[in-house]
């Protein structure tokens, strides 16, 4: 039986599309899926990826992965946070 694995056609996008772009380099590229398997993430990243985020998306999680790849530092207001009871 084949099982089809969405991430497995992004990958064979990000590889097409980094073949025909020069400026790739320092183009920042994330792949998303809900897909969590090791060897998913892992091809992800060998195949040009930057990084992985998991879905369902958590905010922290895409949060850090852009801080970590934009080098921003993340500046909240005061008296801004909302708690949900």
């Amino acid at each position: 039986m084949v099982q089809f694995r969405p991430i497995r056609a992004g990958v064979f996008l990000m590889i097409k599309f980094c073949g025909f772009l020069l400026f790739t380099k320092n183009l920042i590229i994330i792949a998303s899926s809900g897909s969590v398997f090791a060897d998913d993430q892992h091809l992800a990243l060998a195949s040009g990826f930057n990084d992985f985020l998991p879905k369902p998306v958590m905010e922290e999680e895409l949060f850090e992965i852009l801080r970590r790849h934009l080098s921003v530092k993340w500046v909240y207001a005061e008296g801004t946070c909302e708690t949900v009871s």
